[in-house]
């Protein structure tokens, strides 16, 4: 085993730093922690304003997981899930989740025709780790499941803004999209998400979440990022640009690389042994990628994939020479 400390890329979380300007402006937000804000307004009415919706729309979460809770505790006694996915947790909240596979070969496309008996139909676009569905599909879907409410987790829309299914809430009173900070501002650890939604199911929600559960620093950590929005929309450019520039590395390799929208890169091998071998030299080096499904942070990806997220420059090239190491000994 190398000296070098361990460089854990399995989580889709942006590897920058927290900037400056967080800590500087933060002042006044942990100064006036000192009672209680349920559902702070500030940031209420900053994220209104952000998507071009009515206040009255939106209901903050303690990040995504709590608005899973909620809507699987509201809506959830017959939950539907498209494969492959992030959502380790769901069956936490959910006794009863139907997993849809969406995978084939390098393509992903969930099915929009009507789930009998279905209460909640629940995907990612863009979804994590791979693929995306377009707003067309998505309106389909839950226009065919008008008995169902479709929840859209949005949480890597700043990667992909064309697929947003915002604006269409308007018309379709069972779709619920649900946002964050932690994958496109780098601030998962202020665990901190809200639900966009028609006021009914923002109500219903609400009557399930505890009287003050969104923490008042957090709130202001979130209102700072939204101020810097052009500090960030650069970062997700040079993260994008850094995973094109990785990607056409790894396929002049002879890599199979599966298309995403977000800062990860999947690697479908010709088999498990040969997935599970690279993965396993490149822990040897110390560095940490997914294989397949885990109970970490996948759900319903072969064993023949790998995936790991796109770091800083220094990380891609220390994965580089660790990777270049894994293939002439595997």
């Amino acid at each position: 085993m190398l000296n070098n400390p361990i460089l854990d890329l399995q989580f889709t979380t942006m590897q920058e730093p927290v900037p400056d300007f967080i800590y500087d402006e933060l002042k006044d937000y942990i100064r006036n922690s000192n009672t209680y804000y349920p559902q702070p307004l500030f940031l209420r009415e900053a994220l209104a304003k952000e998507h071009g919706i009515p206040v009255d729309w939106i209901y903050l979460t303690s990040g995504v997981d709590e608005a899973i809770r909620l809507a699987t505790q509201a809506y959830g006694s017959s939950a539907h899930l498209f494969t492959p996915t992030e959502y380790t947790t769901f069956d936490q909240f959910c006794p009863r989740v139907q997993l849809h596979p969406s995978l084939v070969d390098l393509d992903y496309k969930i099915g929009v025709e009507p789930i009998a008996g279905a209460s909640l139909i629940w995907l990612a676009n863009p979804n994590n780790p791979v693929g995306f569905t377009t707003p067309e599909a998505i309106l389909q879907l839950a226009q065919n499941n008008l008995h169902a409410t479709v929840v859209v987790d949005e949480i890597y829309g700043e990667y992909a803004p064309h697929l947003s299914v915002i604006s269409h809430i308007t018309h379709t009173p069972n779709l619920v999209v649900c946002k964050g900070f932690s994958k496109a501002y780098g601030l998962a650890g202020i665990r901190l998400g809200y639900v966009i939604a028609k006021p009914e199911i923002i109500t219903t929600l609400g009557q399930l979440s505890p009287w003050a559960n969104v923490a008042y620093p957090s709130c202001g950590m979130a209102m700072i990022a939204l101020k810097h929005r052009e500090f960030y929309q650069q970062q997700r450019c040079s993260i994008v640009a850094r995973k094109k520039r990785l990607s056409d590395w790894l396929a002049a390799k002879g890599a199979t690389i599966v298309p995403s929208f977000i800062n990860t890169v999947v690697i479908r091998f010709n088999s498990a042994t040969q997935a599970s071998s690279v993965a396993e030299a490149l822990a040897e080096q110390n560095i940490l990628v997914n294989i397949g499904s885990n109970k970490k942070d996948k759900v319903g990806l072969g064993g023949n994939y790998i995936s790991f997220v796109v770091g800083t420059d220094a990380q891609i090239g220390q994965f580089q020479h660790a990777l270049q190491t894994a293939l002439t000994t595997t």
